[in-house]
């Protein structure tokens, strides 16, 4: 019998049972495809994360109940946070392998960071189709390369807005993302992947690169912005320019640390 650490751990939050929650194995070695599948099925969380160093840089896999997916940026953050409590070394950044390329995490002030590309993406309109799919009027809807921003005037139609989902699944290929000023954060999001699920998303790293662009442009060129993301679950997130890149990170919570036994 062989055993892997498992640590579940909350990402995007200093508060268990918020934000995104993330499974991480730690290997020795090399396991098969098959295996690290049934492992994130049995763990069911949205993502596994399985962390292997090897070849002077540590390399990350993420699985769900699906298969192998490309992480979002919460299994890379969750990675980085169990690398600190095991190895409890002060370190300003470090490198992940994934199977996207090279993975960049820095360390400030108890958060961690993901570099991102900054994107300047020029938004569009949208058929006019789209508008009747929300129970309550958006501001606008505009075209933000794949992704679809509907702006709303207040945080609380935010909140309360009712969506046909099922509607967006043939008609955009990336995320709907729900937005307005927030009252406790600069801006509040939500976010929906119809393509992919009909259930709303608690953390999506992945779409604040050309959100933060088209927010900083509507706040005149703010280079640094703080988001909540989600209704029940609520992610946290920072994000800033730093140079070409665009840093998007948070605080992580660990639930859980314990034993896989295979």
């Amino acid at each position: 019998m062989s055993e892997i650490q498992l640590s579940i751990i909350d990402t995007f939050t200093d508060k268990i049972f918020h934000g995104q929650p993330v499974a991480v194995c730690l290997i020795q070695e090399d396991l098969n495809d098959e295996l690290l599948h049934a492992i994130a099925l049995e763990n069911n969380y949205p993502e596994t994360v399985f962390l292997q160093f090897r070849d002077s840089i540590w390399h990350l896999r993420s699985f769900n109940s699906e298969g192998e997916i490309y992480s979002n940026g919460s299994g890379i953050l969750a990675g980085a946070y169990v690398y600190l409590q095991n190895h409890r070394q002060k370190v300003s950044s470090m490198d992940f392998k994934t199977v996207l390329g090279t993975s960049k995490v820095m360390f400030r002030s108890s958060k961690i960071y993901i570099e991102s590309p900054y994107i300047h993406v020029q938004v569009g309109k949208v058929p006019e189709s789209y508008w009747q799919h929300f129970s309550i009027a958006p501001q606008d809807i505009l075209q933000n390369g794949p992704d679809v921003i509907v702006y709303f005037n207040h945080q609380d139609e935010l909140q309360q807005v009712q969506v046909n989902i099922a509607a967006f699944k043939n008609l955009i290929s990336g995320s709907l993302i729900l937005t307005a000023k927030g009252a406790e954060s600069d801006i509040r999001c939500r976010c929906f992947s119809p393509r992919v699920s009909f259930v709303e998303e608690t953390a999506t790293p992945a779409i604040y690169p050309r959100l933060f662009h088209w927010w900083s442009e509507k706040l005149k060129h703010k280079n640094q912005l703080s988001f909540e993301q989600g209704l029940t679950r609520r992610s946290e997130m920072d994000a800033f320019v730093l140079g070409s890149k665009l840093m998007v990170g948070g605080y992580c919570r660990s639930y859980f640390q314990g034993d896989l036994l295979l």
